[in-house]
């Protein structure tokens, strides 16, 4: 007897090993594989490679970590390799399910004229700081070519520079190469500079509170949801408001904006006492903005401005080269802004990135009046605040609060781009 004879036939490895590529793409867990091969074999009768099918949750483990794994890892760092220069990208996270930092690396590289993006692995650390963070980077990617590193893509926290700059340093010293510094992304920075004008605002401080209170009042609550459905003859709720990415939450505006009569008209038939009473956080919090006035046009002025920037988030969020185009873009990002509360003589004699660098945006004496301060494209801002009452306008000063939200917005951290 050879040893063939315990080997699988090359038709059933093969079903074996497409199982395996299947289980993963799907994200199936290897518990699913367990009793597959007696399932084929009763589903496909007399099928030799169905009844030479034999599968466990072990097997697909460790056919998919030993077997699969490794080879598609060397492909990859053949074709890196293979390449003339590659991009490192690099972010941390915390597993909580070994209670340690994830740190997840990303290499990116031309492939067959276009721009590939792949992970390579993840490494999990305790410390975070820069020197951690580069001798497992620098483990990880042992196998790759680091004179072929032109640039590493980074967001915003100062580990990260301390990490780009010793890293950078490095490949210097043993390669005598330079890489290519572009700042931290773009994305983060608009996210922030948005979030942080949309926090320090007068009107603007609550909305996450606003929108997020309103989407757990009704969450995971059968009861409360038979009320508002009978009450306001809707099924439609709130959406969950994400405080990491203002700039992400258009449809939780556009929701809001079709709900809040109706959560307004159940808040009232509580009071009334007509429901069941909530005695909750998140209806204290909504219960205490219904008679605000300035809910709607606020949520409003918030859609138009996202409107204005979200279309570079869109188009940056890809794998494509889009850095030669980087700077016009961002500059017309931030003349477009500056365009609502700054003079219009004064926007237009910025015609290049350099002028609008050095234009102060803090100049009082480069604002526009109040009445002239553009809350919208469309006007329905200036349509919803025409509704309310004058002493309404005047008590908090909803203009002069807009044109703070401007100058934060582009001072705070967008002239960082």
């Amino acid at each position: 007897m050879t040893i063939d004879h315990f080997m699988p036939k090359k038709n059933v490895l093969s079903a074996e090993v497409l199982w395996v590529l299947k289980a993963v793409a799907f994200h199936y867990s290897y518990k699913s594989s367990n009793g597959i091969g007696e399932l084929f074999s009763k589903i496909f009768p007399g099928c030799p490679v169905a009844e030479g099918f034999s599968y466990s949750e072990s097997k697909c483990a460790r056919l998919a970590r030993f077997g699969l794994a490794p080879y598609f890892k060397c492909l990859l760092v053949e074709s890196v390799n293979g390449q003339e220069n590659f991009v490192l990208l690099f972010d941390e996270s915390p597993n909580f399910e070994n209670q340690k930092k994830q740190l997840d690396i990303h290499v990116r590289a031309w492939e067959m004229d276009i721009v590939s993006t792949h992970y390579f692995g993840s490494e999990f650390i305790g410390h975070g700081n820069a020197e951690n963070l580069v001798n497992h980077v620098c483990k990880a990617l042992s196998r790759l070519h680091f004179a072929k590193l032109v640039q590493i893509s980074v967001d915003g926290p100062n580990v990260n520079w301390k990490f780009n700059k010793e890293i950078s340093q490095q490949i210097e010293v043993d390669f005598n190469n330079l890489l290519v510094d572009i700042g931290s992304c773009g994305l983060h920075i608009l996210h922030g500079a948005f979030k942080t004008a949309m926090e320090k605002s007068k009107l603007f401080g609550a909305f996450e509170s606003l929108y997020n209170s309103a989407f757990w009042l009704f969450k995971d609550s059968p009861a409360r949801r038979e009320d508002f459905e009978k009450v306001c003859g809707s099924s439609l709720y709130p959406i969950q408001f994400c405080k990491h990415r203002w700039l992400e939450n258009l449809p939780v505006a556009q929701r809001f904006l079709k709900v809040w009569e109706n959560i307004k008209k159940y808040v009232k038939t509580v009071i009334k006492k007509e429901v069941a009473e909530r005695k909750c956080k998140s209806f204290s919090v909504v219960k205490d903005r219904v008679a605000d006035e300035m809910v709607i046009p606020m949520t409003h002025f918030y859609i138009t401005v996202i409107q204005d920037i979200h279309p570079f988030l869109e188009r940056y969020q890809c794998d494509k080269p889009m850095l030669p185009f980087l700077v016009q873009d961002l500059f017309a990002v931030l003349r477009a802004l500056m365009q609502r509360f700054i003079k219009s003589d004064a926007v237009r004699g910025l015609t290049t990135q350099y002028k609008l660098m050095k234009f102060n945006v803090k100049d009082k004496d480069n604002y526009c009046g109040v009445k002239k301060v553009g809350m919208s494209c469309g006007g329905c801002i200036v349509f919803c605040l025409c509704l309310l009452p004058q002493h309404v306008l005047k008590s908090v000063g909803t203009t002069k609060t807009v044109k703070g939200f401007y100058k934060i917005a582009v001072t705070s951290r967008a002239m960082d781009c």
